[in-house]
């Protein structure tokens, strides 16, 4: 019903108008489950991505310019050492969002459908998972 023009949903049946309701998936939701469901699919479409970043933050390429030199920089960025202070704190970081990012979002959806099904009695948390 939602874009459907106002003048055809007005002339709808009555069993018309319950029976496309009951298909939908908002049917019996409140305003923050369908805000969970939806954060919980970007997350999904965005976990992969995100997590390939990270990682490439930490991926280094080492070349040998010979004589002994050898330069090892970013596979990502060729212009940031990866001998320096500051590149190996940078990777400290990623290293701290990896963990975070790659361990928690997967519970954190666990978790929200385990608070769903406790607090609301039933067993909407299969919508979140």
């Amino acid at each position: 019903l939602g874009c459907m023009p106002n003048e055809r949903r007005l002339v709808l049946h009555p069993e018309t108008h319950s029976k496309i309701r009951s298909r939908l998936i908002t049917k019996d939701r409140s305003a923050w489950q369908i805000f969970i469901i939806c954060l919980t699919a970007v997350i999904y479409f965005l976990y992969p991505t995100l997590i390939s970043r990270i990682v490439d933050l930490n991926q280094c390429n080492t070349y040998d310019l010979g004589e002994g030199e050898v330069l090892e920089v970013l596979a990502s960025d060729y212009s940031i050492d990866c001998t320096t202070s500051p590149y190996h704190l940078h990777k400290a970081v990623s290293i701290v969002f990896l963990c975070i990012y790659g361990i928690g979002i997967p519970m954190s959806i666990r978790i929200v459908g385990a608070f769903i099904a406790r607090f609301s009695g039933t067993n909407d948390e299969g919508s979140v998972l």
